[in-house]
């Protein structure tokens, strides 16, 4: 797979593909294949499927409870949606951590929920899938 290779070349530390393409020209199923592939290698994975859609219907504690809720056991309830809670660092910080988001339209609102990106471990790998080149710049 020539996405291995590219994830081969990348620096050890926390990695972002971006796949981005028309409607129709199969993202999601080369994401979920990768997703499918990959997704044993890691301590922690999560795929979310229609991400901005999945984000502005159940906000951003049901997606962390759903997603994230295993792996950290419990998490800090969000007190509105401007603030982002911080999660202990122990928890996930030092996990190698799978995360693919799909159909993502608003890159702030996907490096909202990633936290920045500060949530997850060395070795961590992010796949954010979008119709717009620019979303890929996440």
């Amino acid at each position: 797979l020539e996405i291995e290779q590219l994830l081969c070349k990348q620096p050890w530390g926390i990695r972002r593909i971006g796949i981005w393409g028309m409607p129709g020209i199969g993202k999601t199923t080369l994401a979920k294949a990768v997703f499918n592939q990959i997704s044993g290698g890691y301590e922690a994975s999560c795929l979310i499927k229609h991400f901005d859609k999945a984000f502005h219907e159940q906000g951003l504690q049901r997606l962390l409870e759903e997603h994230f809720g295993k792996i950290l056991k419990e998490l800090p309830r969000v007190c509105s949606s401007i603030t982002r809670p911080s999660l202990p660092g122990d928890r996930l910080s030092k996990k190698r951590t799978l995360v693919v988001l799909d159909d993502v339209y608003n890159p702030l609102v996907a490096e909202f929920f990633l936290g920045g990106f500060h949530w997850f471990g060395p070795g961590s790998l992010i796949i954010i899938t979008s119709r717009d080149r620019s979303r890929r710049e996440l």
